[in-house]
């Protein structure tokens, strides 16, 4: 997590990468590294793959990153939707005339 707030994001995603391979299991470290994907690499699918492993993994201590991990899938859904201009699935607040 130190890499990614010094900007060295190559140094990051390997020390995530060795996170994960050396536990698999790590529900924080799945979590922490969709949020590395997501504002350091601008990759959202990844991003997702890294909260739905969170969701999969669903740790009892650890029910507040499921919750979190559900959220931000939504966010980023939901930006990518506006992006593609799918009037169907973007909430934007009516203006207040």
């Amino acid at each position: 997590i130190m890499a990614f707030w010094s900007d060295k994001l190559d140094l990051a995603q390997e020390q995530f990468n060795k996170a994960i391979e050396l536990n698999p299991n790590h529900a924080k470290a799945h979590y922490n590294h969709a949020i590395f994907l997501y504002l350091g690499r601008n990759n959202p699918t990844g991003a997702i793959e890294s909260w739905n492993k969170v969701i999969e993994l669903n740790p009892a201590d650890a029910q507040e990153l499921v919750t979190q991990a559900r959220g931000f899938i939504a966010q980023v859904q939901s930006e990518s939707n506006a992006l593609r201009g799918d009037p169907n699935q973007v909430n934007l607040d009516e203006p207040n005339n």
